[in-house]
């Protein structure tokens, strides 16, 4: 019997801290704010690869060149995703912040090429 109390007492405890965890991130990550800082940046990289891509320079480092490009739009994406300001973080999402403007590049690249084919 007291077994069982035990058991229930841990069950409760458990769910208590689990519903305190998910108000926790809740109240400090606004999901629909990080939604739209990545969508800004996202929309910032495909502009700026139309805008300054001359089809001619490496497309890892045309890549960098938007990435830095869309610098504004990276960092609020970084402080709106981690407002304590870990630096892992800040390094993580400017390399995929680079990584994604290369492969817009690429992909912006490989669609000119492909519409010039069926000339």
């Amino acid at each position: 019997m007291w077994l069982s109390r035990i058991a229930i007492a841990i069950a409760a405890t458990t769910l208590a801290s689990c519903n305190s965890m998910v108000a926790l991130f809740e109240e400090d990550y606004p999901i629909d704010k990080v939604d739209g800082a990545y969508t800004a940046r996202d929309s910032c990289l495909k502009w700026t690869v139309v805008m300054i891509d001359d089809g001619a320079t490496d497309s890892a480092e045309m890549g960098a060149r938007v990435a830095r490009s869309c610098g504004a739009e990276i960092t609020a994406l970084v402080l709106t995703t981690d407002p304590n300001g870990d630096p892992v973080v800040a390094r993580k999402i400017n390399a995929d912040s680079m990584f994604r403007a290369t492969g817009y590049v690429i992909r912006s690249r490989y669609a000119a090429s492909a519409i010039g084919q069926k000339r």
